[in-house]
């Protein structure tokens, strides 16, 4: 099981989309479990988790500068 961490992070694209916004992209990296999200230190207004294996969406902190969470292509059974 791929665990979401700080290594995953710094190897994942980190840019500025086409809405001027900072996005972390975490694409296709078979993450099966969505926790510990206060890793990314609230430094993106998007994280995008699409073609993963997420089925829980747990340990969710407080991110004040997030705003999108994109989530398409997964297996979530409960937020």
């Amino acid at each position: 099981m791929v665990r979401f961490n700080l290594d995953l992070i710094e190897r994942s694209l980190q840019s500025v989309n086409a809405a001027g916004k900072r996005e972390l992209t975490l694409r296709g990296n078979h993450i099966e479990v969505l926790e510990n999200l206060g890793a990314t230190k609230d430094l993106y207004e998007c994280v995008d988790f699409t073609d993963n294996n997420l089925i829980k969406v747990a340990k969710f902190p407080p991110l004040t500068r997030l705003k999108v969470l994109v989530l398409s292509n997964n297996s979530i059974s409960r937020l």
